[in-house]
């Protein structure tokens, strides 16, 4: 079986597909935001204790903090820069698939079981991906 710790961080270069596609489709700032995101969500993963942290959890050390804000940055650019895709073309049906697959997603996050966690990251970052790649399609 599968650690916590080996399904996040193998999970994390999913977002590698979809900047793999940006280049090939020709949009490389998408294909460097998603290579950006892949390695600094392996790297945070990586130092990382296993189980749910929060924003208001103490138990990290400073690297960790850093890398948990320049993550969550990261991700929140990407997702701006994949709404501006969606907004020229006109908010396609994609968008709303993009929707309603991240909020479903982002409902089993936020309330993480321990027993199940490394799942439910792991289809967090499987489902982040998929979403990734609407943008582009």
């Amino acid at each position: 079986m599968l650690s916590e710790r080996t399904l996040t961080v193998a999970s994390s270069f999913l977002f590698l597909v979809p900047a793999l596609y940006a280049f090939y489709v020709g949009a490389p700032l998408f294909g460097i935001l998603a290579i950006s995101v892949a390695l600094v969500s392996t790297i945070y993963h990586l130092a990382k204790d296993t189980g749910p942290h929060w924003w208001w959890d103490k138990k990290r050390s400073k690297f960790q903090h850093v890398m948990l804000i320049l993550d969550t940055l990261l991700a929140l650019v990407f997702v701006a820069y994949g709404i501006f895709l969606f907004y020229e073309k006109g908010f396609p049906i994609t968008f709303w698939i993009a929707v309603t697959l991240f909020t479903v997603l982002f409902i089993q996050f936020i309330f993480p079981t321990k027993k199940f966690y490394k799942y439910q990251h792991l289809l967090w970052h499987m489902g982040a991906a998929i979403i990734a790649l609407l943008p582009l399609l």
